[in-house]
């Protein structure tokens, strides 16, 4: 202790009571920086993806009643995209719209890209229905099943093509989010995410 003190009323004990005030601010960057990148990380992983998850899956639950009674369940393209949107938003605190309220992590709206494929059927429904945080009300597609789709880090397409390959051999969901996240300190930090479900029987 008392070496510590005569360090201190020493010129030599200045110097290093100085470096230490200057170390100290750059250590505490450090820190934070990690931080901030250790909250992108997970808040992407964890909280986007398992979000995610939760409303692809609780989508592909939206199943025609008369296509259950076949014991051909097949999915009703709106009432599942008004399921994704509903559980997005309670999963990651948004608003109906999709835009993050106070306590949301997500610091704009969210884009997205959502896909409906059934197939050919003979109930009625859309074989494939592809929704965006742009077209509300969908655009349908034909093709029948399986049926292979292709993610990007924009946008899901029908077909092979350069990126993530996924296929649905039974009538289902693929969606694709891109959402920012609130910084820490100044800064952007971005997570995209794709997920798919499909009906088991």
């Amino acid at each position: 202790m008392n070496m510590w003190v005569r360090k201190l009323k020493s010129q030599k004990g200045n110097v290093v009571t100085l470096g230490l005030l200057i170390l100290l601010p750059v250590i505490a960057l450090g820190i934070i920086a990690n931080l901030e990148h250790t909250r992108s990380v997970y808040g992407a992983d964890l909280d986007l993806q398992g979000a995610l998850n939760d409303a692809t899956r609780s989508a592909a639950f939206s199943v025609d009643k008369l296509s259950q009674a076949w014991n051909n369940p097949m999915i009703v393209p709106d009432k599942a995209h008004m399921v994704f949107r509903r559980e997005l938003a309670q999963n990651l605190l948004l608003d109906g719209d999709l835009v993050p309220t106070s306590k949301s992590g997500i610091k704009s709206q969210i884009k997205y890209v959502f896909i409906v494929f059934n197939g050919e059927n003979a109930y009625g429904l859309p074989e494939g229905v592809r929704y965006s945080s742009d077209d509300l009300l969908g655009t349908s597609f034909k093709g029948t099943l399986p049926q292979t789709f292709t993610v990007t880090e924009t946008d899901i397409e029908v077909g092979e093509n350069a990126g993530i390959k996924t296929e649905l051999n039974k009538p289902g969901c693929i969606a694709l989010v891109s959402a920012e996240f609130k910084p820490l300190i100044k800064g952007e930090s971005t997570g995209v995410r794709w997920s798919a479900a499909k009906i088991t029987q």
